[in-house]
């Protein structure tokens, strides 16, 4: 069984204050923060997107912000939020007109319905009459939540008919920095899955931190020759490493129960390559599938159902089995570990998620989705086959590359943490969501991995729904 969601154990951080040799090491553990030299990198211990702020326009305002740097990523570099403010990130390379762009208005606007109600912190439990409880409808002849891939992409941050009150203008402010966009995510696809670097085991996850215009490298351990090799190979101001001692090793979770057609998510399925959770119904020109965790299925390989026995055929994955993520159809970008399953003859997915425990019959109607990357602090819940619906997640880091305990390297996914029960292996493919305020859900995410501990500090990694509709052919379907 293969085990892709990573289950992360945050390890709390001990500030040390010495370079101390680590048993059987062949070199000495760096264990304080260390400023750059000519010859080495830098290293932080302390979490470099605590400045980061989230919740009102300016974070809608940021994914303007990026897709301007993304069109012109060898002149512009990535944007960032910082005490309220949007800064937009300039080369000395950029040309009179990109730079100009780079400082227009964005205007943003409100909805009347928040995307998400999700409690914080509160664990899932069996509902007592719950009247957003829905009655799973009989096995049909026909798709009735078949459309075309026209339909549904409506604008607006998660919602899909936001109803709009106003907007507002917003100037980004201006920075100038030395590294593009290009500059930067070219060392962050790479690092990790160098081979050549010294202790470089310890390294788990590569993100770029855009106000400090420099790719920062999450480490369980540090040592002056890492310092060094990454300073010869990308410069020392290019890349810092982010110290955090006994930091875990990381998997994908591969492994309620007897889902029948019309196929919900959260519910299990299994493959040759383990068994997981479905995320999320699929359409695309008319016919149906269910969306799931790329390192769950092999292309063109079948998907099996406890109570159905062959449900589909995995007819799209942008996860290579051994590698980890892929680019696909030509793209340029990553977007993280997802696949499509397309349903068998009179077979059918349908727009619902399961909610409750691991053994539930309850589900919640899928009525939107989100349209841009998350959101710093941005609150979901997720529900897999295993550990059923937990809420309370918050995400804590965006575009983060992660490399598996196997070696498999998931790109551009999504950083989230809670306290208290994890998810687990067989959770893979669950779908993530943002809870509304009628009890239906808005589609958000796709679980991969996370943290190996069951309970306690709980670090999950999800491949974002705006991202997994780039990609793949097709749509979400929702329920109306």
């Amino acid at each position: 069984m293969r085990q892709h969601l990573g289950r992360l154990t945050v390890l709390a951080t001990a500030a040390a204050v010495s370079i101390v040799a680590a048993p059987g090491a062949a070199h000495a553990d760096i264990t304080t923060a260390q400023p750059a030299t000519s010859t080495a990198v830098a290293v932080i211990t302390a979490d470099p997107g605590a400045n980061e702020w989230a919740g009102t326009t300016a974070q809608d305002a940021y994914a303007t912000a990026m897709a301007r740097a993304e069109a012109y990523p060898d002149e512009l570099s990535m944007p960032y939020l910082a005490d309220g403010v949007l800064y937009s990130t300039v080369t000395a390379a950029a040309s009179t007109t990109v730079s100009s762009l780079a400082g227009n208005s964005i205007t943003v606007y409100t909805s009347t319905q928040p995307p998400s109600t999700a409690g914080d912190g509160a664990e899932a439990i069996e509902p007592v009459d719950d009247p957003y409880a829905e009655v799973k409808p009989p096995n049909v002849e026909s798709d009735p939540n078949s459309g075309d891939d026209t339909l549904l992409r409506s604008a607006g941050r998660a919602l899909a008919t936001p109803q709009v009150v106003g907007g507002t203008s917003l100037y980004p402010t201006k920075k100038t920095v030395k590294y593009s966009l290009n500059a930067l995510i070219g060392p962050r696809d790479e690092v990790l899955a160098l081979t050549d670097l010294p202790d470089s085991g310890a390294l788990r996850t590569a993100f770029v931190d855009a106000e400090t215009n420099r790719v920062v490298v999450k480490a369980a351990a540090v040592t002056q020759p890492l310092r060094e090799a990454l300073a010869t190979r990308y410069g020392a101001d290019r890349i810092a490493l982010w110290l955090v001692p006994g930091f875990p090793t990381l998997s994908g979770k591969a492994t309620r129960q007897s889902d029948t057609s019309p196929f919900y998510g959260g519910a299990y399925f299994s493959t040759s390559v383990g068994s997981c959770s479905t995320a999320f119904a699929w359409t695309h020109q008319g016919a149906s599938y269910i969306l799931t965790a790329g390192h769950c299925t092999s292309l063109n390989g079948s998907a099996y159902n406890p109570t159905t026995g062959k449900m589909g055929t995995v007819t799209a994955d942008n996860w290579n089995n051994t590698t980890g993520s892929v680019r696909v159809y030509g793209q340029s970008y990553y977007a993280g570990d997802v696949s499509t399953i397309k349903m068998g003859t009179n077979l059918f997915s349908w727009g619902n998620v399961y909610r409750g425990g691991s053994n539930s019959s309850s589900s919640r109607k899928v009525t939107s989705k989100w349209t841009t990357l998350s959101g710093l602090g941005d609150q979901y819940c997720v529900s897999g086959q295993v550990t059923g619906e937990m809420c309370g997640f918050r995400v804590i880091n965006r575009l983060v590359n992660v490399r598996y305990s196997d070696g498999a390297m998931l790109r551009n996914a999504t950083e989230a943490y809670r306290y208290g029960n994890c998810t687990r292996g067989g959770d893979s493919g669950a779908p993530i969501y943002t809870i509304k305020s009628d009890g239906s859900v808005a589609a958000k995410g796709v679980l991969s991995g996370g943290s190996t501990n069951t309970s306690g500090n709980c670090y999950d990694y999800f491949s974002e729904i705006y991202l997994a509709e780039k990609s793949l052919p097709g749509i979400i379907k929702l329920a109306y």
